[in-house]
């Protein structure tokens, strides 16, 4: 398993990561910033509903205005009614709906954000830690070549 996590990381580009990650972290930014300013239009934005009457209140409203409405007149207009006091609640469930994504889609903007400059942060120790692996593989190969002249110094000296 380790090894197969190790060939993995091999295989990914650090150097093209390394590079991509400060234009993925200033694209979640501005994707934030853009969602913040939706979300303050949105916020500003008129929301005084209309104020609406009392059930009991339309129907003598309506007596009131028009001389000896048909039973059939009530029943449309009461129906109406209905149908407004249903057309509201899904009005608000959908608004209350929208919040609750607009809240998500946020959360997501910022942990893009997050993800990429710890993207950034662990290909720069990538770099690094390659860069001191180089090192010490010259300076292996160095104590190589100093163990074999030490030896062929030694054989020299042995012969003569």
């Amino acid at each position: 398993m380790a090894q197969d996590w190790m060939g993995l990381m091999k295989k990914v580009p650090w150097k093209t990561v390394a590079e991509a990650a400060p234009a993925i972290a200033d694209a979640a930014r501005r994707l934030g910033k853009r969602i913040d300013a939706v979300r303050e239009g949105a916020e500003a934005g008129p929301k005084a509903d209309p104020p609406t009457p009392p059930a009991s209140a339309a129907p003598q409203a309506a007596e009131a205005a028009t001389p000896g409405p048909s039973d059939e007149h009530r029943q449309a207009l009461l129906e109406a009614q209905g149908a407004i006091v249903a057309l509201q609640a899904r009005v608000d469930g959908l608004q209350s709906r929208q919040a609750e994504l607009a809240a998500n889609l946020e959360q997501a903007t910022r942990l893009v954000a997050e993800l990429g400059e710890q993207n950034g942060r662990m290909a720069q120790a990538q770099e690094a830690i390659a860069r001191r692996l180089g090192q010490a593989v010259s300076v292996a190969w160095g104590g190589v070549v100093v163990a074999l002249v030490a030896a062929a110094v030694a054989v020299v000296a042995v012969l003569q």
